[in-house]
């Protein structure tokens, strides 16, 4: 699928906040309500916007932050694993 600008403007827009309206996102495109709603939903059909998500707070929820890390070290000095485990 080919996206001129507007896609791409109408797209950076959606991605920092999906719950704006097509009259909100008119007032940042240079397009009608009427061709905001019809670029969306040809977006969704298409594939390029797969869902829309939530993103909660885990304060405001109780989860704690985790974080998933790999570390590859390049030499196994036991002294140097302790000091990095520390």
């Amino acid at each position: 699928m080919d996206l001129d600008a507007f896609d791409r403007q109408l797209l950076n827009l959606v991605q920092q906040d999906a719950s704006r309206t097509a009259d909100q996102l008119a007032t940042h495109v240079a397009l009608s309500v009427s061709a905001i709603q019809r670029r969306l939903k040809r977006l969704r059909e298409e594939g390029v916007v797969e869902r829309h998500v939530a993103v909660l707070d885990p304060r405001q929820v109780g989860r704690p932050t985790l974080f998933v890390v790999a570390l590859e070290v390049e030499r196994e000095r036991p002294e140097l694993l302790a000091q990095l485990r520390r």
